[in-house]
């Protein structure tokens, strides 16, 4: 309450409804119906739809999963206009919040996490210019009514780039549900969604930040092997900032600091 939160998820939500409602968006959101100072409450009339996870695990997923691609880009080049700012050195401060609890829960993995907290404070980031994104994308935040998608939670909407919902999607895809899904299937969909409004997302930025949102999930595990497993992870999309013999040389020290 004290940054006006409430008020600007709010604002967000309206723009994001009308939008929806002006055909803009492949996508519909819940109306708005005000932020409560008294309750600290943000309403919405209700959404109506079931689980997209639940059209996934049918087999009948990969339109879904497409849609979303295609609505990534349709945020990205919309006149939405928040005034929250995610850029990749909020995210790093993001990531060393993580990387702390992690290494409070497995110590052992403490010289790996600085090893690659460094990595990702080194990368060689692309001049990109800033757009809106939804901020915490994952299957889990759409719903699905017949042919038609719903996304929730604009909390975290923000300026930064589009490659981190293109990312943080693909990796919760991999992470929470790769053992039941084709992931590798439907990751490369949601890119040919995203493309298909003639969007190029840039591989290098995709790639860092899938790092991040790996040590993140590893963050939140209790099993140091699995955790382990996504270290690893994040050190090989990080492996593209490295050419020829760096690379070759990077890897070595990657495979020692992290002791698989």
């Amino acid at each position: 309450m004290r940054r006006g939160r409430g008020e600007a998820i709010d604002e967000i939500g309206r723009e994001f409804w009308k939008l929806a409602e002006a055909g803009e968006f492949n996508f519909r959101v819940a109306r708005p119906a005000g932020w409560d100072t008294v309750a600290l409450a943000l309403w919405n009339e209700e959404l109506i739809g079931s689980p997209s996870i639940e059209r996934l695990r049918s087999g009948r997923g990969e339109q879904v999963v497409r849609e979303i691609g295609r609505a990534i880009a349709l945020i990205a080049g919309s006149r939405i206009k928040p005034k929250r700012v995610f850029d990749y050195a909020e995210q790093l401060k993001d990531t060393a919040e993580f990387a702390q609890i992690l290494v409070r829960r497995f110590p052992g993995l403490t010289s790996t996490v600085k090893f690659l907290l460094r990595t990702f404070e080194k990368v060689d980031l692309p001049e990109r210019g800033l757009t809106p994104i939804h901020g915490d994308m994952h299957i889990d935040q759409w719903l699905t009514n017949g042919e038609e998608l719903g996304l929730l939670d604009l909390e975290d909407v923000s300026l930064g780039h589009p490659e981190r919902d293109l990312a943080f999607f693909a990796v919760q895809i991999e992470s929470e549900y790769g053992t039941e899904l084709d992931h590798a299937v439907l990751n490369a969909v949601l890119m040919d969604g995203y493309q298909s409004t003639g969007s190029r997302p840039h591989e290098r930025l995709l790639r860092v930040y899938a790092a991040n949102k790996w040590l993140s999930k590893a963050s939140k595990l209790s099993d140091v092997v699995l955790a382990k497993v996504f270290l690893r992870r994040a050190f090989n999309c990080l492996e593209i900032q490295n050419s020829g013999s760096a690379r070759a040389s990077g890897s070595r020290i990657i495979a020692h600091v992290i002791d698989l």
